[in-house]
Formats: structure tokens, sequence, C-alpha cells
């Protein structure tokens, strides 16, 4: 069975273009994604999901969507009204504040489902009290 999921794709660029909405077939969760500027991003995010009731938890991993894009770095987010596009814009203005414009960042606000086959491979970086 093919799924479609929504993918948001940002890069930092001048001319500030909104972000690009994707459609992937089949999305593998590769691992947690993690370093300096990662826990970085990390901490300036909790702090947005923190006033956010909607954010139940939070991941950043590493993605493969067996296309020939390679692995990509994706915020996944498990939400209790599925898209969200305020907190969307949110994260956009966080993650082109810190990253230059050769970096992107996927947004994929996650099911059920897809939160278990992530929780095999990543831990989340925010969890909802």
């Amino acid at each position: 069975m093919l799924h479609w999921w929504p993918i948001l794709s940002w890069f930092r660029n001048k001319s500030r273009r909104p972000p690009q909405e994707l459609t992937k077939h089949i999305i593998r969760f590769v691992g947690e994604q993690d370093g300096a500027s990662e826990r970085d991003l990390k901490s300036s995010l909790v702090e947005v999901f923190l006033r956010e009731p909607t954010v139940r938890r939070a991941y950043l991993a590493r993605t493969d969507y067996r296309d020939t894009t390679g692995v990509h770095v994706a915020l996944c987010v498990k939400s209790s009204v599925g898209v969200c596009h305020e907190l969307k814009s949110k994260v956009f203005d966080i993650f082109s504040s810190m990253f230059g414009s050769h970096e992107h960042l996927d947004v994929l606000f996650i099911r059920d489902d897809q939160e278990q086959e992530l929780g095999q491979v990543c831990r989340p970086f925010y969890r909802a009290e």
C-alpha cells in the first residue's frame, strides 16, 4: 500500500520564498539527527512547542524517501490537530534564522502509525506534559 505524505521543505535564501510542499509515496525513518547545531535548533523549537498545546511530541530525524534524493533531515511533529499552519510558520522563522541558505528542513506532521515506526529509530526531543 502506498501512502502519500505531505512534506514541507524549507530552504533559506535571500528571496525568502515560501516553503515548498511536496508529496512522497514512502518515508523510511533512518535515525535521529543530532549534533551541536541540531541541539540549538531543538532548544529553540522546544520554546515554541511549550506555548503550542497541540504539539504532543517532536523528533528530529533522518529520513529516506526511497528516491534518488538521498537522506534528509526532518522535523517530525505529532500534533493533536494534524497539520498546523501557524506552527509551520514559526518553525520556518526559527530554522531560517539559524541555518545557511544551502540547508533545508523537511517538516512532517505524523500520524500514529508513522510515530510508531519513527520511535524504533529515534527518540522525541520534546514531549508535552
